[in-house]
This record gives structure tokens, C-alpha cells and sequence, in this order.
């Protein structure tokens, strides 16, 4: 396992290195909030591929330093996503919801302490929400470990667009959410669409100015400003989702990875 920087200089002089490119666009429109009650919108714009299998001789990438730029200003979350289940919230011809369960949070070890990630909630639409949705809650496990906490009931904003997120409230009191063991829908006019519910571990948060007025891009060295060195397997999702998102946004960068041993 890597330690020291003289641990990780080796390494990257061993070949044991990786670079991902990030890029895309969330592609929303002027109003793209999926739910009508949190102030802060936010889309999920740039992806970079699940990790590749690990080559021979790394048993996890470290995330070493992030680069990303993004045609308007905002701020945005790099992350490794969790995905915690998803919502069909019917069929468009009076079908009832339906909940397929997902990942919970998953147990990080810290100073030789295990506990289980508390996250935000995101909902993201990944497929057309009809015009008369209705509402709906979450029914999840809460930052104490305490299960059948149910959220507010929130209002879905019909015609929302695809890849638009936003975060879910959660009961009076709680501040993460370490699984989503149920959500449904009430309400609505044979509404159809699909909302699936991410929670994250984040890797660095980056702020850019307009690239169109002499902005700089949002640079982060990880190692040097992050307390925990968060390690990638195969097969890890990163996204990464800009907040404000109140029109569509292009995004690009780059990511490096140091192989661990």
C-alpha cells in the first residue's frame, strides 16, 4: 500500500499511472429541475468510464490530480457514485410504481476505524418524466443507522429533462443516508418516466469561470489537500455533476490515477 510520496514518485516510475478524460454535456434546458421544493438544481454532465479491470500488479487507482473546465461557471462534484436504486414511476396507462433496490453505501476504513459512507441523495431522470408525474418519497436507512426513515413527500416537475438531477430532502434531523430501502409514487395522471437515486463518496470539488471570459479551468492535486486517499476498483463508476445547472453546459478535463501495490 502507498504511504509516502517517494511511495507514489516510485510508482508513477514504474509505469503503474492512468489518465481518463472527462467530457460531455448535461444538455438541459432553461429549467430542468426534476423535483420542485430544494433551490439548488444540479445535472449530471460529464461521465468518465467505469475503471477498466485492474491491470497485473495494481490493486486499486488513486486518484492524483483533476483538471476540469466547463463552459459556464459552476460548481461541480467528481465523485464515486453509488447507485441506490431507481424508481419507475408507472407506464403511462395507470400502472402503479415500482422500486428496484440498488447498492447501499459502502463500509471505507479510516485511521483503522470501518464505518459506512453517509451520502446526499440524488435523483436523476434517466428517462422522459410525463407532464402530470405526482410526488414521491424515499424510505432509507439514516446516517445512524437507523432504518424506515421517510422523506417529504416531494412534487416531480413533469417534463423534465433527461439527465437533470437534483438533491432529495431527507426527515427532519438527518444528514446522509446510508441506503434507500424503498420509494414510491402518489399522485399524478397515468404518469410515466424514471428516476434513479445516486449517492456519492466525493473525490474533489471544482470550481470554473466561463472559459468564453478568460476562465481558467478548476485544478485540484488530490494528494496534497486530501486527508483520505480514496482508492478505485474495477468497475467504480466517477461522475460528475454540476450544480446551477439552469442551462445546458459542456464540460471536459482529465483525471489522473496512480496504480497502488
Amino acid at each position: 500500500m502507498l504511504r509516502s510520496f517517494d511511495d507514489f514518485v516510485a510508482r508513477v516510475g514504474a509505469g503503474y499511472h492512468h489518465r481518463e478524460p472527462i467530457w460531455g454535456e448535461n444538455q438541459a434546458a432553461t429549467s430542468n429541475t426534476i423535483i420542485a421544493g430544494p433551490a439548488v438544481s444540479a445535472s449530471r454532465c460529464s461521465d468518465i468510464p467505469p475503471m477498466d479491470t485492474l491491470p497485473t500488479g495494481v490493486t486499486a487507482w488513486i486518484p492524483s490530480f483533476v483538471s476540469f473546465a466547463s463552459s459556464q461557471a459552476t460548481c461541480a462534484l467528481l465523485g464515486k457514485a453509488i447507485d441506490l436504486g431507481s424508481l419507475t414511476l408507472g407506464n403511462g396507462a395507470g400502472g402503479a410504481s415500482s422500486f428496484a433496490d440498488g447498492s447501499a453505501m459502502p463500509t471505507l476504513t479510516e485511521a483503522g476505524v470501518s464505518r459506512v459512507v453517509n451520502s446526499a441523495v440524488f435523483a436523476e431522470v434517466t428517462t422522459v418524466i410525463s407532464a402530470t408525474p405526482g410526488n414521491f418519497t424515499i424510505t432509507y436507512t439514516n446516517q445512524d443507522g437507523t432504518g424506515g426513515q421517510a422523506s417529504p413527500s416531494v412534487a416531480i416537475t413533469g417534463g423534465s429533462t433527461v439527465r437533470s438531477m437534483s438533491p432529495v430532502y431527507l426527515a427532519s434531523g438527518d444528514t446522509g443516508v446510508r441506503d434507500i430501502t424503498a420509494s414510491s409514487r402518489t399522485g399524478g395522471t397515468n404518469p410515466s418516466g424514471v428516476l434513479k437515486f445516486w449517492g456519492f463518496i466525493p473525490i474533489a470539488i471544482v470550481s470554473t469561470i466561463p472559459l468564453n471570459v478568460q476562465g481558467m479551468p478548476g485544478i485540484r492535486s488530490l494528494l496534497t489537500v486530501a486527508p483520505h486517499v480514496l482508492r478505485l476498483g474495477a468497475n467504480d463508476q466517477i461522475m460528475v455533476v454540476h450544480f446551477n445547472a439552469s442551462a445546458a453546459k459542456m464540460g471536459f478535463g482529465h483525471i489522473y490515477f496512480i496504480g497502488d501495490n
